[in-house]
């Protein structure tokens, strides 16, 4: 019995190990397209959604990852954050940067279609919720993607500047809470990469890194993200 008991422990064990550290999404012949509205983390969630993680990558702070804090603009401490209205299910994922932490967030994806592939379609939206302090400054989250990064902080990162999440509110010198679902705050953003080479049966990586700019820094958030591939 005891056997049994401990047999079924480890089974539950590596069920769960499993589903924490699952892909965000698995391309196959017959699915060949990601759609991202971050909704599923919930008004209220702390838990990334599966394959997506943040971490720490500068700063006074340690160095690795960072727990996922809910706001609705009105934070000011450096974090990744599941940002949104108060109580709304509409969600974005986030970041803001400080002297003690400067994040990063992203995700991973698998190959199984059988074939590489080649080609890689973006788009999203970027929501901004929280305006800067400065208007001599214009913060960006910079977009990369990796075929062979384990995590966020391994790897080697290739740029696609036209994915970056850029600061929309460029002008205001107050650092205050916006609202990232009206169109004002809003920019759409679209990227094709080409000529990469993502073999079946490995992983793919995107990631956003922010910094820390001068002043108080506002909230970058990726929303309604659509990924799709060919060969």
């Amino acid at each position: 019995m005891k056997k049994l008991l401990l047999l079924f422990v480890c089974f539950v064990l590596i069920a769960s190990s499993q589903t924490l550290y699952a892909q965000a999404f698995n391309f196959t012949s017959g699915q060949l397209t990601y759609n991202e509205t971050f909704d599923g983390m919930g008004s209220t969630g702390t838990n990334y959604l599966n394959g997506w993680s943040g971490a720490r990558y500068a700063g006074t702070g340690t160095i690795g990852p960072l727990p996922l804090v809910v706001t609705d603009g009105s934070a000011n401490s450096g974090a990744v954050y599941n940002v949104g209205t108060t109580g709304m299910e509409e969600r974005a994922l986030g970041t803001l940067g400080s002297g003690s932490t400067v994040p990063r967030i992203g995700a991973f994806f698998t190959n199984s279609t059988g074939s590489s592939i080649t080609q890689i379609t973006l788009s999203g939206v970027m929501e901004q919720w929280r305006s800067g302090s400065t208007n001599t400054v214009t913060e960006i989250c910079a977009f990369e993607y990796s075929t062979d990064a384990t995590d966020l902080l391994t790897g080697t990162w290739t740029p696609v500047t036209s994915f970056d999440l850029v600061e929309k509110i460029t002008t205001s010198t107050t650092a205050a809470a916006l609202d990232g679902n009206l169109p004002d705050n809003q920019t759409a953003i679209t990227a094709s990469i080409n000529g990469i080479v993502w073999t079946t049966g490995t992983n793919l990586w995107i990631r956003w890194s922010d910094i820390n700019d001068l002043g108080s820094d506002g909230i970058y958030s990726i929303d309604n993200l659509i990924m799709t591939v060919s060969s």
